[in-house]
């Protein structure tokens, strides 16, 4: 393992009787990145969580959190952390308020100042009872309880459930500043649109295991991506040969458009449409989602 690392997990598997729930994951997190996590319920993710935060114990392998063992120094190491888990339960009969102050106890922290400026951020009522909130404000205080007390590590499993479009927003701006802050933030989604958005890395989990690691650019590079390309007279397609990381040339709606399909750098290809002096050039650029789809149908 890197002690550097702000979270590695070294080659972990874990078994539920007979059922594989995590198989041979290993992974390491730099500090002060978005890491995300990516894959579909059932796929791994919570319990990869709850394993690093040493509520679970892994069949094999280990896992450390800021250079300390998260089972032999559990205890330091999640002082250190915050945790916003996805089947969030919150004591009902609690204000957000006291169940912050309860929370600091319990870390041994001074409660934060921090509580109301994020909670203003948030648009998170703090003075009423949490049995009286909708999901979405419960999921707010929970993370506030996840950040008030400025942790180096946080994880965020499926974050933003039940939040409206305009707190997503503020929730992204929120992990991006940690990050900047120095902090890590491990964010588990189901969410691609929000991952894709805010996380330097990716892994991907498929059935337990890793499928494919790296930045988002990494994963939509694998991707064939399309180019449709206007010239100024009619052209063959003849006429552009063999063009590296082009893998298919075809016909567009007029005989003056070609489109071309790259897997890869598409550096090749301009370079050789330079002498052909093209009047439009229009791109298909693939996301995340695009991406991930494509793991899982030729990952399975």
């Amino acid at each position: 393992m890197t002690e550097t690392a702000a979270l590695s997990v070294d080659r972990v598997t874990k078994t539920f009787g007979r059922t594989l729930a995590l198989r041979d994951v290993s992974l390491e997190v730099p500090r002060g990145c978005v890491f995300g996590l990516i894959g579909p319920n059932g796929s791994g993710k919570t319990t990869l969580i709850r394993i690093a935060l040493d509520l679970l114990r892994p069949t094999s392998g280990s896992v450390s959190l800021l250079g300390l063992d998260s089972r032999r120094d559990g205890v330091a190491a999640r002082r250190s952390t915050g945790y916003l888990p996805g089947n969030l339960v919150l004591p009902p009969r609690l204000t957000g308020r006291d169940y912050l102050a309860d929370i600091s106890r319990v870390r041994r922290v001074n409660p934060s100042d921090d509580a109301d400026h994020l909670a203003e951020r948030l648009d998170a009522n703090l003075d009423r009872p949490i049995g009286h909130l909708s999901l979405g404000n419960r999921r707010k205080i929970g993370l506030i309880a996840a950040l008030v007390h400025s942790p180096q590590l946080v994880f965020l499993d499926e974050p933003t459930g039940g939040m409206d479009p305009l707190v997503q927003q503020t929730f992204r701006g929120l992990v991006r500043e940690s990050a900047r802050n120095g902090a890590t933030v491990f964010l588990s989604s189901h969410v691609l649109d929000e991952v894709q958005h805010v996380s330097d890395r990716i892994a991907v989990v498929q059935h337990g295991a890793i499928v494919a690691t790296g930045s988002v650019n990494d994963l939509t590079n694998r991707l064939t991506r399309t180019f449709t390309v206007t010239f100024p007279d009619v052209v063959r397609l003849s006429d552009f040969g063999t063009i590296p990381d082009v893998v298919d040339v075809t016909p567009g709606d007029n005989l003056r458009e070609v489109v071309f399909s790259v897997r890869g750098n598409a550096g090749e290809l301009f370079a050789r449409l330079t002498d052909f002096r093209p009047v439009d050039v229009r791109g298909a650029e693939p996301d995340l989602e695009d991406a991930f789809l494509d793991l899982y149908r030729t990952t399975k």
